[in-house]
């Protein structure tokens, strides 16, 4: 396994930035309709909804890793935190309302997999640091489901494949998730495998996971924040869901 620094690490003393994969930058419609800062327009980008981009990370030359830019916790305090964490939704009134919002709809035959969006990495080490929290809780939830639809079924639970995208992801992150049952998967495959067979789990991403979502397919199942219909895309969403989709509500710390 390909290990992670903290930020502790960068006083050794041969770090170096590197460049990394290639990686895809979207842009939704408010944001290029948003654009009015001269230094950011151009008319050769004015309609692209996703570019190229060419990030860095930074490298330990040392110990062959990579640095984590934030204090980040090692493999075993990620996966115990993951461990805990999915015992503690299994007891939690959260749950209750999910298997009770399961229950309260048809759930359509056939799903086959859940596909999880822009979830991020599990690895913030700082206790008051929510976002380890919402991570986690996100990636047990599309466990969960994949549980409930199993049970509801009559199937084994690895009948139903769990996906992972997410750029962030430290190599901690895909060793605990592969364990717990999901295939991590570079963006953008994650949008190869949304059909109309499919749960797409996706809460406060930042890229046009539910703008892509939309073009593309009508999965069963769609987790994700409410859309309110307030702006050109969320208007266009807000069409969809209330067409295609009965709107359930769930309450939770996800986002």
């Amino acid at each position: 396994m390909n290990a992670t620094l903290s930020t502790a690490t960068r006083a050794s003393p041969n770090p170096v930035w590197i460049s990394t994969t290639p990686q895809l930058l979207y842009h939704t419609v408010d944001h290029l309709l948003a654009v009015q800062d001269p230094n950011e327009y151009s008319v050769c980008r004015a309609y692209l909804p996703v570019e190229l981009a060419h990030s860095i990370e930074l490298w330990n030359r040392q110990h062959n890793v990579t640095v984590s830019l934030w204090p980040a916790l090692d493999y075993a305090a990620t996966k115990l935190r993951f461990i805990h964490a999915k015992q503690s939704l299994e007891a939690s009134e959260e749950f209750s309302q999910l298997k009770s919002a399961f229950a309260s709809v048809a759930i359509p035959p056939g799903i086959d997999k859940i596909v999880a969006f822009a979830c991020s990495t599990m690895t913030w080490a700082a206790n008051e640091d929510h976002r380890a929290g919402r991570s986690i809780a996100q990636h047990t939830l599309a466990l969960t489901v994949r549980d409930l639809l199993a049970n509801g079924y009559g199937k084994d639970a690895h009948d139903i494949k769990c996906y992972a995208q997410d750029p962030i992801y430290m190599a901690e992150d895909k060793t605990v998730l592969t364990e717990a049952g999901f295939t991590v998967v570079n963006d953008p495959r994650g949008f190869l495998y949304v059909d109309d067979a499919s749960v797409v789990i996706s809460v406060s991403p930042d890229i046009p996971v539910r703008q892509i979502v939309a073009d593309i397919a009508r999965p069963a199942i769609l987790i994700w924040n409410r859309v309110n219909g307030s702006t050109p895309d969320t208007e266009r969403l807000w069409q969809v869901t209330s067409l295609f989709y009965r709107v359930v509500s769930l309450n939770g710390h996800l986002h």
